[in-house]
């Protein structure tokens, strides 16, 4: 989907809102009939079946309403309303509905079907944020005879002109089991079937052998509702604690096993201690995990399964507190999982939370640190992945979608809608996680976008496009995308100070300058394209955000006028020409012009304000610099090589001694902005002095190679794989660096 259909459904979808709340507090006088609606919805199911379902690589188009809260009113005291007294675009406030579903559900962004009051009307309804088929089937959720009260419903009109009910909230609906006393008779099986609570347990049993865990779940509250004796009781709480492992409801787990109150009697067994252990495991509890398997091993050391359990608490504990990661294994398990979600704990190095001025809240140091530390490794709290056209798609995974946001103009081609349901599944399944907040406005607001790994996203980035010049660092369409609370903490600048970078579903963040305690962590939040931006398209970016960037790059980007803007998009035009932009060969060295390149990147670097040169970074000019110098290399000319990359240094504000003594070591006095061919920079470097007989700056180059790679990539553990080892191929073949 192009972005001028993108706009165009934004567009519609405006008009539509703005038609729905021209009748905003209107009883629709224009309801299908029952039976009517009841035909309609039929077809729709039909259609769906016959279509082609399963393919996961198709993109949704996801619309969501103006934010509101959840019911926070408790049952007793609602009022029941009935379907006919609904009013369109309103939250019927201190109100609740009773419904049975008539129809079996379809599935598409939301679990639809269509169900009626106790007065026989009927109406669709639209239960979103629901967990993917696989996890939990449709019908699950809504099936024939279920009945579900809706609290305080939101009746609106849908986008084929009909109206119906939507559910944001997964707390605005709860069900009723059949035994219930507010189900009206008529709605009542008409013979019931008693079992007894070992019938129960036994046959919840038989649906975890089905792995249908959810009925498992139903079936063992069914035989707890029976009267259960209490040796019974406790067996039958074990086994929902293991089913309710299994769909994730970790906190129902605990309460299951009784946890931390463990009893020394029965309850407090092998079965209870080990299922307490994992919920605590997946809760991110290591330390009360690792008491818990400690108490098992004691208890009962013949358990094999808690003796690697251990191992596990034990290696996520010294992530936890040491942040030592084994990260070449993790770049292997994320390239390999589907989605790649890692078994990793979150490291929070010395930061803390404190108010910004203007900003609200930041994330400061509490230390000094250097350039490349580790600030923060973070588990995900919720991500989501979509495979590309040439991936199989897995289980797990999410379908690429546009979500709109037509409250704040929001759009975005990616997983956040799916992001989102997986949050509000998270937070329903665990409440303690989090406290109740506006899911889709967090999630615009923290989520990042992001590649499978740094790593890969870095080696793509830094191939040698056609133009000879530098392209994006950063992929428009991101096919997976996650919120990290502690990193969400971070505020923008154009101006960073540190970096971040993915493995999986870990975000790493190290810094990118020396800094002492107190220092507020910053970095962008939009990737800074090498193309000049004027101030106003700098500003428009951030809107969803609701901030001005005052940053020195943006102030400089203010203070530009229009001539000057006008000459430096010439200039770069110029460049891109002189390069042979648009040629099948990336440089064509034959005909390349060294001498009127430098003569263009001079007249560019007159357009800027002198006193800024080494103090900001010259955006428009690094990538020109560094395609100038990839030049020179494959001319076999090493002595332009450092002029260059000392150019390239410069224009991103480094401050470097030692560049052109032949005796002297490279020293960084400033670190300016890191970008992800700055990597590449060194190593040019380190094969240019190597092949000079330098061998003094050889030494000293290799080291800021494998730190900025550190910086870029999140580790640098890989680095010989990817960088040393050609490096020094090329070293011994007598060439200077010429990329992958």
């Amino acid at each position: 989907m192009d972005p001028d259909q993108a706009f165009q459904l934004m567009k519609q979808q405006k008009q539509a809102l703005q038609r729905a709340n021209k009748r905003k507090g209107e009883i629709p006088g224009d309801r299908l009939p029952r039976q009517a609606l009841l035909s309609q919805f039929t077809m729709r199911l039909l259609a769906q079946s016959m279509k082609q379902m399963g393919d996961g690589h198709q993109i949704r188009t996801t619309f969501v309403p103006p934010a509101y809260l959840p019911c926070t009113v408790s049952l007793k005291n609602l009022r029941k309303i009935m379907i006919r007294e609904l009013k369109l675009e309103i939250h019927h406030r201190g109100r609740f509905l009773l419904l049975r579903v008539l129809t079996r559900p379809q599935r598409m962004t939301a679990v639809m079907a269509i169900v009626q009051d106790e007065e026989d009307d009927a109406v669709l309804l639209q239960i979103y944020h629901q967990d993917e088929e696989n996890d939990k089937p449709a019908v699950k959720v809504l099936n024939q005879g279920v009945v579900v009260i809706v609290k305080e419903p939101y009746f609106k009109q849908t986008g084929d002109g009909g109206y119906g009910l939507r559910i944001d909230h997964v707390s605005d609906i709860f069900w009723l089991c059949d035994d219930d006393a507010r189900i009206p008779a008529e709605w009542q099986p008409r013979l019931k079937e008693l079992k007894a609570a070992m019938a129960w347990k036994n046959e919840g049993n038989d649906a975890v052998v089905g792995k249908d865990f959810w009925k498992a779940i139903l079936c063992y509250t069914t035989a707890l509702e029976s009267h259960p004796c209490t040796s019974e009781a406790k067996v039958i709480h074990r086994n929902r604690a293991h089913a309710s492992l299994q769909v994730g409801q970790f906190e129902s787990a605990l309460v299951d096993v009784f946890y931390p109150f463990l009893e020394t009697t029965a309850i407090q067994n092998e079965k209870a201690l080990f299922r307490a252990a994992k919920a605590l495991y997946a809760l991110k509890r290591f330390r009360e995990c690792a008491e818990t398997l400690k108490e098992l091993s004691q208890d009962y050391p013949n358990n094999q399964l808690g003796k690697i359990e251990v191992q596990k608490v034990n290696i996520r504990l010294t992530e936890q507190d040491e942040g030592a990661y084994d990260f070449n294994t993790m770049e292997k398990e994320a390239e390999r999982t589907r989605p790649p979600l890692l078994d990793h704990a979150t490291f929070i190095g010395p930061v803390e939370v404190l108010e910004s001025p203007g900003r609200g809240r930041g994330l400061f140091l509490t230390k000094d640190i250097q350039v490349g530390d580790l600030i923060l490794c973070e588990k995900a709290f919720a991500y989501s992945y979509a495979p590309p056209q040439d991936e199989t798609f897995a289980a797990g995974c999410s379908s690429l979608s546009l979500f709109i946001n037509t409250e704040t103009d929001y759009m975005k081609l990616g997983t956040t809608a799916d992001l989102i349901t997986r949050i509000v599944q998270k937070i329903s399944k665990n409440p303690s996680l989090a406290s109740r907040f506006l899911v889709e406005r967090i999630t615009e607001l923290n989520s990042f976008g992001a590649g499978v790994t740094s790593l890969s996203t870095h080696i793509s980035s830094t191939m040698m496009p056609s133009s000879g010049i530098a392209s994006k660092e950063k992929p428009d369409l991101e096919h997976s995308s996650g919120v990290w609370i502690q990193a969400s903490y971070i505020n923008h600048s154009c101006m960073a100070n540190c970096r971040r970078s993915f493995i999986g579903d870990m975000q790493i963040v190290r810094a990118t300058q020396n800094m002492t305690p107190n220092t507020e962590l910053v970095f962008p939040y939009k990737s800074i394209p090498t193309s000049h931006e004027d101030y106003k398209t700098k500003q428009d970016k951030f809107k969803q955000w609701g901030f001005i960037c005052d940053c020195l790059l943006c102030k400089e980007a203010k203070n530009l006028d229009k001539k000057t803007t006008r000459k430096m998009d010439g200039l770069r035009s110029d460049l891109a020409i002189a390069f042979g932009s648009g040629q099948k060969n990336a440089i064509n060295i034959g005909n390349l012009d060294t001498a009127k390149v430098q003569r263009i990147l001079n007249s560019l670097e007159k357009c800027y304000t002198k006193n800024t040169l080494g103090k900001l970074p010259r955006i428009e000019m690094w990538d020109p610099y560094l395609a100038l110098t990839r030049a020179y290399a494959m001319l076999n000319k090493p002595l332009e090589v450092i002029f260059s990359i000392s150019k390239f240094l410069e224009v991103l504000a480094f401050k470097v001694t030692g560049m052109h003594d032949a005796n002297s070591e490279i020293i960084v006095d400033k670190w300016g902005m890191v970008v992800d061919h700055l990597v590449e920079g060194w190593v040019l470097l380190w094969t240019t002095f190597a092949l000079l007989g330098y061998e003094c700056k050889v030494a000293s180059v290799v080291t800021l190679a494998r730190l900025s790679y550190k910086t870029v990539i999140g580790e640098d553990k890989t680095f010989e794989e990817v960088y040393g080892s050609k490096a020094r191929m090329h070293i011994g073949q007598g060439r200077l660096w010429g990329g992958f």
